[in-house]
């Protein structure tokens, strides 16, 4: 449907709205939404930059954040989902990263041939 993995934000809110009307399943469900819109509205008002250039890892971060945590490798309101979407998420960091190292080394590489 999205063409990607969803985000926890749009998994929650998919999963925490009525089908029906839209409206949110309980007061929780929507003032766990709230804070995290309240809080990623103060980050770009600060003028925070994404954590380590990834918008996802920010995204999942404050999320956690606004729903009280990560506590034993979850989130505090969610299941496993958060969990494995946390884990996918550092694995696409590390594999950026890992890309971002291999481009450093070539180009030393290249440089060091031209002397």
């Amino acid at each position: 449907m999205l063409g990607r993995e969803p985000t926890s934000v749009e998994l929650y809110s998919h999963t925490h709205k009525r089908q029906e009307d839209k409206q949110w399943v309980d007061e929780r469900a929507r003032k766990a939404y709230e804070e995290y819109t309240r809080l990623r509205e103060s980050q770009a008002a600060a003028g925070e930059a994404p954590f380590g250039g990834s918008t996802e890892i920010s995204d999942y971060r404050t999320w956690s954040q606004a729903i009280g945590g990560v506590q034993h490798g979850r989130t505090s309101s969610s299941s496993s989902f958060s969990h494995s979407t946390h884990e996918s998420l550092y694995t696409q960091h590390i594999a950026a990263l890992t890309a971002e190292l291999e481009q450093v080394r070539k180009s030393q590489a290249d440089w060091q041939m031209q002397i």
